[in-house]
């Protein structure tokens, strides 16, 4: 009897947590379609940090880490062309394929 009621109790946590990511994800404003369940998203969005990431091949490194508020690694890349460049390459991969985050840890949308 016991194993059921921590069973019981268990998935209304789970059922709450998956609740209030879609709530939280909702005001972000991604469609339904485009979610993945128990993933945040940040409200910065992929394809502004893509422009200003490209910024960096033209001598202007690290405004798309500027624009995910992670202000030491921005003047880092300003400081250091990106890195010579291998930063800003990485980071560009990194927005394509979805894995940068901002300065919360969210994946941006």
């Amino acid at each position: 009897m016991k194993d059921s009621v921590v069973n019981s109790s268990k998935g209304e946590k789970d059922q709450k947590d998956s609740n209030m990511i879609k709530v939280l994800n909702n005001m972000t404003g991604i469609p339904e379609s485009h979610i993945e369940p128990n993933i945040l998203y940040s409200k910065k969005r992929k394809y502004i940090a893509l422009f200003l990431c490209c910024l960096g091949f033209i001598g202007i490194a690290g405004l798309h880490r500027f624009y995910t508020r992670k202000k030491l690694l921005g003047i880092l890349y300003l400081l250091t062309l990106g890195y010579l460049f291998v930063g800003t390459i990485m980071d560009l991969m990194s927005i394509i394929l979805g894995d940068f985050k901002d300065a919360d840890g969210l994946f941006l949308r």
